[in-house]
């Protein structure tokens, strides 16, 4: 029964009937809140993963195959979804733990706590910062380049400059974080004498 509603309403969403869509978003908001939610494992990122999911449904709906049930179609964008975001962090969390380990080695700067363990949600709040921090031009390419997995070419087609000035504004985006993450940690484990 719902399979041969939802159909409907998805043509008719694809007519131009809002209401229609809306119906489809209340009829599975839930089902798709505990699925990103289970996936995520956080209450902010899953509320916007699930404005995404909804979003990416609504912009990809033409595609849709009315002859399969329309909650199969919606989960796996929203499985697909969760799986970018997650590695995503990953990505995210293992550059910025390389950039601390880097740092952390015979450094006269920085003396560690003997057990330094962020936890992976401080590590995700502190790449953020950092990355929001940059010069926007740089974050961009910076983005694209480390966090997107684009390559040099694919990073100066998508901002529309040449191969060198993405590698330029990467470099100099890597070298800011890392100024900015030795500050960072500096102020938070003041040096000691070499």
């Amino acid at each position: 029964m719902a399979d041969s509603t939802d159909r409907i309403l998805v043509e008719d969403t694809l007519r131009g009937d809002e209401f229609a869509f809306a119906e489809l978003v209340r009829r599975y908001q839930t089902a798709i809140w505990r699925t990103v939610r289970r996936r995520l494992s956080d209450h902010f990122a899953s509320e916007d993963a699930v404005q995404e999911v909804f979003l990416r449904a609504y912009t990809s709906l033409h595609k849709f195959d009315t002859s399969r049930p329309f909650h199969h179609w919606l989960m796996r964008i929203a499985t697909n979804y969760c799986i970018d975001v997650l590695r995503h962090r990953r990505i995210e969390q293992s550059w910025l733990c390389s950039q601390y380990q880097e740092m952390r080695p015979d450094s006269c700067w920085y003396h560690p706590p003997q057990q330094s363990s962020w936890s992976a949600s401080e590590l995700r709040k502190i790449a953020g910062l950092l990355i929001d921090a940059l010069n926007p031009k740089n974050r961009n390419a910076f983005v694209l380049r480390e966090l997107e997995g684009l390559d040099y070419g694919e990073v100066a087609r998508s901002l529309r400059i040449s191969p060198l000035a993405a590698r330029t504004r990467v470099f100099r985006a890597r070298r800011e974080m890392q100024n900015k993450l030795r500050h960072h940690l500096s102020a938070e484990f003041p040096a000691v004498p070499c």
